[in-house]
């Protein structure tokens, strides 16, 4: 379904019923990188699917150079007020629990709570993140690693791989660095992960070079008081088990878990259990007493 919010058109859907659990995707990618995984909580959520503006089947612009994360945490109230929720879950997934965190410091009477999945808080630690790539990689996928992040040795001389400059460029790096973002992903998986995505390198780029190097709520992470579910894969070379322990030891009603076989995506890689705590602790919130009553 369509809807105009803040002037732009956004693409969304809702799956079940009870409590509204407002689904943010990774970066570059689209809802799609999210289902069918998450849809079996449908009979304790209404699980809100959308595309960020600019992003999957949601309107883009010509020029990204006015969007910021604040652009997408508006989008995400707007449609809260639109679908008629007075409070939602905010998951995000990587790039998406960016905006979650930012959501809930803008709008902390609008967040039940937050369920933050292999996410982080900053990203001050590149050199780490590219030196554990290089172990895990081969020549090629570090190459396509390097090029997704416009690392500055990836200049698309001959026989190096060049940033991505179109949407299928995206979608061929995406396709590369899969194995190296993962862990425990069979091929069969990883194709029905990023098959269904329709992916924006536009955005992508702009994410990458401008809005990552000035994310930063580490130093506010002690302002949220709602409570939260951090989880991340233990072989996530991205978002860290030690940034999600930064999360987590900055928000003190926050509950961690790690997920020992997966790397950046234990919906998929350990769906199992990702569905077993995911519906466990939204289960236990049903259950805690409103800061609202006390």
């Amino acid at each position: 379904m369509h809807v105009t919010l803040d002037g732009h058109d956004t693409w969304y859907e809702t799956l079940g019923t009870g409590t509204p659990v407002m689904v943010m995707h990774g970066g570059g990618l689209d809802h799609a990188s999210l289902r069918p995984w998450l849809d079996p909580l449908d009979d304790l959520a209404r699980l809100i699917y959308y595309d960020q503006h600019g992003l999957g089947r949601s309107q883009r612009p010509d020029d990204y150079s006015g969007i910021t994360n604040d652009t997408w945490v508006e989008q995400a109230e707007s449609l809260r007020r639109f679908l008629g929720h007075d409070k939602i879950v905010a998951f995000g997934h990587s790039y998406g629990g960016y905006i979650a965190l930012e959501y809930a410091l803008k709008y902390p009477d609008r967040v039940s709570g937050l369920v933050l999945l292999s996410t982080a808080a900053v990203l001050d630690y590149a050199a780490d993140v590219l030196a554990e790539a290089a172990v895990r990689s081969t020549k090629e996928q570090f190459e396509s690693v390097m090029a997704l992040f416009h690392h500055p040795d990836a200049v698309g001389a001959a026989g190096a791989v060049k940033p991505p400059q179109t949407d299928d460029d995206l979608a061929r790096l995406w396709h590369a660095v899969l194995p190296v973002y993962s862990w425990s992903l069979d091929a069969a998986a990883a194709e029905q992960l990023l098959r269904p995505v329709v992916f924006s390198a536009k955005a992508h780029n702009y994410q990458v070079d401008y809005l990552l190097p000035a994310y930063d709520v580490s130093s506010r992470l002690r302002e949220i008081a709602v409570p939260t579910l951090v989880m991340t894969g233990a072989k996530d070379f991205i978002t860290t088990p030690a940034a999600a322990q930064r999360i987590h030891t900055g928000i003190r009603d926050s509950e961690l878990f790690i997920f020992e076989n997966s790397g950046h995506f234990p919906y998929v890689e350990e769906r199992g259990l990702f569905l077993q705590k995911t519906r466990d602790w939204l289960t236990a919130q049903r259950t805690r007493p409103s800061r609202d009553a006390s």
